[in-house]
């Protein structure tokens, strides 16, 4: 089944990963060690390259959502 409104995910690769990468800045608490936003962008990858695959594990969602949301925020 599929839906022309429906983008892959490949095709804008780019733009997810810098977004994917803001996300993980803004969600991070201030005093945030390097190691932390570093294990955070390495989960984020993760989870993007599941996404490619079609293959999210149940705790993806949680983060999808996330990020969703904020993006809808920064649009409002």
């Amino acid at each position: 089944m599929s839906d022309a409104r429906c983008m892959p995910v490949e095709s804008g690769d780019d733009r997810v990963v810098k977004k994917l990468e803001l996300a993980a800045l803004a969600g991070l608490k201030e005093g945030a060690t390097r190691e932390q936003l570093q294990d955070t962008l390495d989960r984020l990858r993760q989870v993007l390259s599941r996404a490619k695959h079609r293959r999210l594990e149940p705790d993806d969602w949680a983060l999808l959502t996330a990020l969703i949301r904020a993006e809808m925020d920064e649009m409002a």
